[in-house]
C-alpha cells in the first residue's frame, strides 16, 4: 500500500535522550522551506516546521541509535531494489498552533521515488494534542490519520501518496529524513 507504521521503535529511555538533544540545539532550527506556485519560499501558513539537519559521518550521541535503524532501513531498501544515494536526517519540530498542508514531496528535480520517514521523539502526547499524520490517495481519500505517538516510526513513497500533518496544539518533535531513488526497472516496495 506504499506505507507503514510501527510503534514502540524507541522507547522513554531513547526519547529523554533525543529530547536532550533538542533542547542543546535551541536557537539552531531553521524554517523549512516549501515549492509554492514554482518558486521556493518559506511560509509557516503551509509549512511551519523548524528542523537543523544532523551529522550522518559524526552522529551527536543522542542520535545514534535513530542514524542506526536509519542505516539499516536504507539497506533493506536497497536489497529491495531501490538505489538509495544517500540521505538527509532532520531533527524537526512544529510549533503549536502551526501545520504542514496536503503535499507530496519534492526533493529538487532528482527523478524517482522519494521514501520519507519519521520517527516522533516528543516525550509525551494525547490525542487531543492535534498535530496528526494524514495520508491521501490521489482521488482524496483517507488511507491513514494517526496522531504522532511518541517512540512510533512512519514511512511512505511520498511522491504518491499526498500527505499533511494538522495543526498541532503543542509543539511535535520528530526525526524525519528521505532516501531518494534513482530509477530503476523492476524495483518493488
Amino acid at each position: 500500500n506504499g506505507w507503514a507504521r510501527r510503534t514502540g521503535v524507541l522507547d522513554a529511555q531513547d526519547l529523554k535522550l533525543i529530547n536532550s538533544y533538542f533542547e542543546s540545539k535551541q536557537g539552531s532550527f531553521n524554517l523549512s522551506s516549501v515549492v509554492h506556485q514554482g518558486a521556493l519560499t518559506q511560509n509557516d501558513h503551509i509549512r511551519g516546521d523548524m528542523y537543523v539537519a544532523a551529522n550522518l559521518e559524526a552522529p551527536a550521541p543522542e542520535l545514534v541509535k535513530v542514524v542506526k535503524m536509519v542505516r539499516d532501513i536504507a539497506t533493506k531498501l536497497r536489497e529491495s531494489g531501490f538505489v538509495i544515494d544517500g540521505f538527509p536526517l532532520h531533527p524537526t519540530y512544529i510549533p503549536a498552533l502551526h501545520c504542514f498542508k496536503k503535499h507530496v514531496d519534492i526533493y529538487g528535480d532528482i527523478g524517482g521515488e522519494i521514501v520519507t520517514f519519521m520517527f516522533y521523539v516528543h516525550e509525551s502526547w494525547v490525542a487531543s494534542d492535534g498535530g496528526n499524520l494524514i495520508l491521501y490517495d490521489y482521488e482524496d481519500r483517507v488511507l491513514g490519520d494517526f496522531y504522532p505517538e511518541p517512540g512510533s516510526f512512519v514511512i511512505l513513497l511520498s511522491r504518491k501518496i499526498p500527505h499533511e500533518v494538522r495543526i498541532c496544539k503543542r509543539e511535535r518533535r520528530s526525526i524525519a529524513g528521505w532516501f531518494h531513488d534513482r530509477p530503476f526497472q523492476g524495483k518493488k516496495f
